[in-house]
């Protein structure tokens, strides 16, 4: 149950970049959102991160490309089939609000610097896509992990501990679960690294374990806005967008798309999505449909797909653990998915 160099870089590079981007609610404890957040990585992050497992496991390719078979392995209906095109979009979405958050993080001086930054990040990010970001996801994790060393050191979080209100947990879920990156692709990324496992377990568990620390140092850390130095978020969100773009095209490609186009199409959408993610608006949108893709992916997998093709492919240790997921997947992780869209109202 051991993670690659990559890996543990991708699983600190989500959280951050996840994190950073959606400033903490307003007199929110950081302590208690941490602890929120660990609630919400067990419960439900964790079910919901097997979702992936079984469909690259049962197809042995990425959802793209494999929901056709899965849809007609479980005869089920040929809608479902767009949930994977959707997921691709709010993927590109979440890069390109992550890419336009730069702006909140340069200096204000000199001014054309703050504006350039979304900019140039995309284009680093997809010359990195282009080179090969998976042998330099294990860099970005270093560079996430010393990110966050520096801004628990020059941060001023403070310590006192108070439990976070309604709004705080609802904050702490909805990070939990689009960080977890069920829905979106990661975790099919890295189920696609993993098929040769015996079990899915064995890379779900390091890989959210990983994600799971990152996040509660990065919440004592406090909001990255406030740090004086602008590399606490630019730098490992360069990598987190490679890695995005990267996973887009790993699914194009699958589609039968060349490479160049689909890296192509990928910046394109990407890029176009920056130009709405700079509008104050487009956050409160990823909020609200951001975990729409993970809600229909839950329930396909938890009421769809056929029990014992989930099971096989999932390979969990015991019948016990399984139906524990299953149970998850079915009421706990749509529940959670429900709960954290209606807030965005409230």
């Amino acid at each position: 149950m051991r993670l690659s160099f990559a890996e543990s870089g991708a699983a600190i590079l989500l959280p951050l970049t996840v994190i950073a981007v959606f400033p903490f609610p307003e007199g929110a404890s950081a302590t208690g959102l941490a602890l929120a957040w660990l609630v919400f990585m067990a419960v439900a992050a964790l079910p919901a991160a097997f979702l992936e497992f079984a469909l690259v496991r049962r197809a042995r390719q990425m959802p793209y490309p494999g929901i056709a078979q899965l849809t007609r392995d479980a005869d089920a209906r040929t809608a479902w089939r767009g949930l994977i095109p959707f997921s691709l979009v709010m993927l590109a979405a979440l890069a390109a609000l992550a890419s336009a958050a730069t702006v909140d993080f340069m200096p204000a001086e000199p001014e054309w610097l703050g504006l350039a930054a979304p900019w140039l990040l995309l284009a680093l990010a997809s010359v990195m896509v282009w080179a090969g970001i998976e042998k330099l996801l294990g860099l970005g994790g270093l560079l996430a992990a010393g990110s966050i060393a520096v801004s628990l050191f020059l941060g001023e979080s403070p310590l006192a501990f108070s439990l976070p209100d309604a709004r705080g947990w609802q904050h702490s879920a909805f990070l939990a679960l689009l960080a977890g990156g069920s829905g979106i692709g990661l975790q099919a990324w890295l189920a696609q690294r993993r098929l040769a496992d015996d079990s899915a377990a064995s890379a779900v568990a390091p890989f959210l374990g990983v994600q799971a620390v990152a996040g509660v140092l990065i919440f004592m850390a406090g909001d990255l806005r406030h740090q004086p130095a602008a590399c606490a978020y630019v730098v490992p969100a360069l990598f987190a967008v490679a890695l995005m773009l990267h996973v887009l095209v790993q699914q194009l490609t699958g589609k039968g798309y060349a490479r160049p186009a689909a890296l192509g199409a990928a910046v394109a959408v990407t890029g176009g999505l920056t130009f709405l993610a700079m509008q104050p608006t487009f956050g409160t949108l990823v909020q609200l449909l951001g975990l729409l893709p993970l809600l229909g992916l839950s329930l396909f997998a938890g009421w769809i797909m056929k029990i014992s093709h989930v099971r096989k492919a999932l390979n969990l240790p015991s019948e016990g653990v399984y139906n524990l997921w299953r149970v998850a997947v079915r009421l706990v992780v749509p529940g959670l998915c429900l709960w954290v869209m209606t807030g965005v109202f409230l």
